[in-house]
């Protein structure tokens, strides 16, 4: 390969190499975070939680109970000036949707903090691993960047050669890395902020609505409104919708690293039963 070719192609694996990173978190949080921890509508091998655990702690530096916590209290208050992250509270529809979609990361730190969530949930309490590693998050997010730039920095020598390729895979390395995190924060944003920017309030979803676009970006959480109709449900895509975190989840039953919970097949059950032109 040319060295022309080989600048091009380390260029070209900045924003290949942050859509990697970012599909993996997605696909750790929808499974893991989401429809694992925060609803319970799955339960997980001991083995694939920890690989799950060790994704989250690396690519996001989210603790795991802060953010089934804070999901939880959304759905409970759902649209109220209570939910932690509703657009109805910021303006309501598109206005409110651009707020929270600009502010979803402090919005989310705010609610964490939030005295009404201390000890809510009583499930969801730390455990050593926890302590030693997950609750310190930021030391995971300088793994995943070490680990991502060490990656690259193999990659350009191998493309490049020398010094010089290690460096440029370094930066590499920092930009998908960067990338990703913007990506994933904003991805949170649209999810929170215009998967609520409905104009009527419906019962039992509130202003919640459904983005096809969004949902085959975001391994299928784009489906908004199925999910707030139905929260338990394992599944958030009905029918023909594409839902690439229930086609996870049916892989990992396949391998029996998965089962659907109790609570999780009466949501599947509800979810099943609403017609097309519910959702």
């Amino acid at each position: 390969m040319s060295r022309g070719w080989a600048y091009l192609t380390m260029v070209i694996a900045v924003p290949v190499f942050a859509v990697m990173i970012c599909q993996v978190a997605m696909l750790a949080t929808t499974v893991y975070l989401h429809r694992y921890l925060a609803h319970g509508a799955i339960e997980l091998r001991p083995e694939v939680r920890a690989v799950a655990r060790v994704v989250i702690w690396t690519t996001t530096a989210l603790k795991p109970r802060q953010w089934a916590g804070v999901h939880r209290y959304h759905h409970a208050a759902e649209d109220t000036p209570d939910d932690p992250h509703s657009p109805a509270n910021f303006g309501g529809e598109r206005r409110g949707a651009w707020h929270v979609f600009w502010h979803n990361a402090p919005l989310y730190t705010h609610a964490t903090r939030d005295p009404r969530l201390v000890g809510k949930y009583r499930d969801l309490t730390a455990d050593r691993w926890d302590h030693w590693f997950f609750d310190h998050g930021e030391m995971g997010l300088l793994i995943g960047v070490g680990v991502a730039c060490i990656t690259m920095a193999g990659v350009g020598r191998w493309l490049v050669g020398g010094w010089i390729g290690i460096a440029i895979g370094i930066a590499v390395g920092l930009g998908a890395s960067g990338l990703h995190a913007a990506s994933y924060v904003l991805a949170g944003g649209a999810i929170n902020g215009f998967g609520h920017a409905g104009i009527v309030r419906r019962p039992n979803s509130g202003y919640a609505t459904n983005m096809p676009v969004l949902a085959w970006l975001t391994v299928g959480e784009g489906w908004h409104r199925n999910h707030h109709l139905a929260e338990n449900s394992p599944r958030l895509g009905y029918g023909r919708q594409l839902d690439l975190g229930w086609v996870a989840i049916c892989g990992l039953h396949h391998l029996r690293l998965a089962t659907v919970t109790t609570r999780g097949a009466a949501g599947l059950r509800r979810f099943q039963s609403l017609s097309h032109h519910s959702i």
